[in-house]
């Protein structure tokens, strides 16, 4: 069994989240945790099968979140898991292939 990896989320993977549960929240505040607890759980599961994630670029990986259509795409370095983006699925691949410029 491998150790879970430490989470770290950049400031802009947060806004991404914060905008995401915010807009979840309008419709429904049960909803909005509903939302936080798909994401939680895929950082859990990226914390420990850090491999797992679907490669899409040089060593960013990307795992979807269940019940939602929401990407979360990270890089491991030094140890550590990076969260770059938190995004819906349907967002067009420059919207996080930018923030690794």
């Amino acid at each position: 069994m491998s150790a879970n990896l430490p989470i770290f989320l950049d400031s802009r993977a947060e806004e991404d989240l914060d905008a995401a549960a915010q807009w979840y929240a309008q419709q429904s505040a049960e909803l909005a945790l509903e939302f936080l607890d798909a994401v939680d759980a895929a950082f859990g599961f990226i914390a420990q099968f850090s491999k797992a994630g679907r490669e899409v670029a040089d060593g960013i990986r990307r795992v979807l979140t269940k019940k939602f259509p929401f990407c979360v795409y990270y890089k491991v370095d030094d140890g550590q898991v990076v969260i770059v983006a938190v995004l819906h699925f349907r967002r067009s691949p420059e919207a996080w292939q930018q923030r690794l410029e």
